[in-house]
């Protein structure tokens, strides 16, 4: 396994997943519109003139490029606000992460063997690596490998 390759895929992988969610907020705008567009029709509430049409031509005509910008406006914000406030949320870095996830951080010289074990496999990755040696967390109750450096 070569680290430069597993890295290249992972970027590659990044990249799909940042257009199938761009794919998502696109389809999410439409739906939104769509729902907007037939709640507004079933509720009577239409500047369109009353004339017989099929209900899904009735919402139709509810949409107007002023409409369809502003419900895509709200959209896109309420998307940003979100995808900004977990921003937030995870730049403290991986001791906020750990944290919320409800980890233990496993201090320098534990009592447990399995902790020691587990410190001692991350101090030597860090010093294989060349890296300071980071806090490590146990995520108490979870089934098979948990730790997180």
């Amino acid at each position: 396994m070569d680290f430069y390759t597993e890295q290249d895929n992972a970027r590659r992988k990044t990249r799909w997943l940042v257009l199938l969610f761009m794919f998502a907020v696109l389809l999410l705008i439409g739906i939104s519109n769509l729902l907007i567009g037939a709640m507004v029709y079933y509720m009577g509430v239409t500047s369109q003139p009353v004339m017989p049409v099929d209900t899904i031509e009735a919402i139709f005509l509810w949409f107007t490029w002023q409409r369809f910008a502003w419900v895509s406006a709200a959209v896109t914000s309420t998307v940003s606000l979100v995808i900004l406030f977990k921003w937030i949320q995870l730049a403290s870095g991986g001791k906020g992460v750990a944290e919320r996830l409800g980890g233990q951080r496993i201090l320098p010289h534990p009592n447990d063997p399995d902790q020691r074990r587990c410190l001692n496999v991350v101090e030597e990755m860090a010093l294989a690596a060349g890296l300071p040696v980071p806090p490590v967390y146990l995520l108490a109750g979870e089934r098979g490998i948990n730790a997180f450096a």
